[in-house]
């Protein structure tokens, strides 16, 4: 979660990313969990995939030194995801 919480993104875009590719919630779920239109947070997890992409971020574990400024963000996807998991994707 380190990894794909760097700074170079938003921190909403962030959060989408990770919970998209990391932790494979759907876009659906995770425009629930943010409070967010579909498209928007679809768009969101676009332009992070772009920004790592064209800053040549290297997907790599971070230094020690770079954990703190990450770990609120790692610590709300969490949060998240175990928001995600609570709601469910509707009635049963």
């Amino acid at each position: 979660m380190f990894t794909c919480c760097h700074p170079a993104p938003a921190r909403e875009s962030q959060m989408a990313l990770t919970l998209r590719l990391l932790c494979g919630v759907d876009t659906a779920a995770i425009a629930s969990v943010l409070l967010a239109g579909e498209a928007g947070v679809a768009a969101r997890i676009t332009r992070a995939k772009r920004k790592i992409a064209s800053a040549r971020i290297p997907f790599r574990i971070p230094d020690d030194d770079e954990l703190p400024a990450r770990l609120d963000t790692v610590l709300t996807v969490v949060h998240l995801l175990y928001t995600a998991g609570h709601v469910g994707s509707g009635p049963p």
